[in-house]
């Protein structure tokens, strides 16, 4: 494992600006705000997850702490829909929030369903997130038991359903899996070397297509 070298305490002006791998969202209000991320102990140089929300301010290139969310993790994942942005899972929780950020709080809502350690994330018509994983099993070999692949989470019910694929053909995502909506019917799927077309709320249609060697 690569570590980087022991830092310095950061002064409270530059605590956000010590952090990597966070994630950042940018809203239609012009607003950025870095989520979650890695710092560095100062004195061990260990990899520390932590859950502050911080806003950036582009014209003093400053941060400013807005609050936090529930667990520290690594791997989660984050999606703005209206004016929330929904922190979702990660490599060692399924605890999921929801951060209004006009209103400036985090609240818990469901937790996901299924385990996994790297996952994608698209909004659906405002009222859905989808969530596509890549889990393994006990014996770290990829797992696709009972195609338990996909889950949506219905904002409004503040509910999750796992949609189980009647037939799964070559859709086996991979650590880089990425999706995004494309229409009010399709979701595009990149997931490892496949590239695959997903029209919902019907599973039952899930086109495939080989990835260009270009790409």
């Amino acid at each position: 494992m690569i570590r980087r070298p022991p830092r310095s305490t950061p002064k409270p002006s530059s605590a956000a600006s010590d952090v990597y791998k966070r994630q950042v969202v940018h809203t239609p209000e012009n607003l950025i705000f870095s989520i979650g991320g890695i710092r560095s102990d100062p004195l061990s140089g260990a990899d520390v997850p932590i859950n502050t929300i911080f806003l950036y301010i582009p014209k003093t290139q400053s941060y400013r702490l807005i609050g936090e969310f529930g667990k520290p993790r690594k791997g989660f994942g984050v999606i703005r829909i209206l004016q929330s942005i929904y922190i979702i899972a990660g490599s060692t929780t399924l605890e999921c929030e929801r951060f209004d950020y006009m209103e400036k709080n985090v609240v818990s809502i469901a937790p996901a369903t299924l385990q996994s350690v790297a996952f994608a994330l698209c909004e659906f018509e405002q009222k859905y997130i989808y969530r596509f994983v890549y889990t393994f099993n006990a014996y770290k070999t990829r797992q696709f038991a009972n195609n338990e692949l996909i889950e949506r989470y219905h904002i409004y019910s503040n509910t999750w359903e796992i949609i189980n694929l009647p037939s799964r053909g070559e859709y086996e995502p991979d650590i880089g899996i990425g999706c995004i909506c494309l229409n009010s019917s399709e979701v595009l799927i990149f997931g490892g070397v496949t590239c695959l077309l997903y029209t919902s709320p019907s599973p039952r249609d899930l086109s495939t297509s080989r990835m260009p060697s270009s790409a």
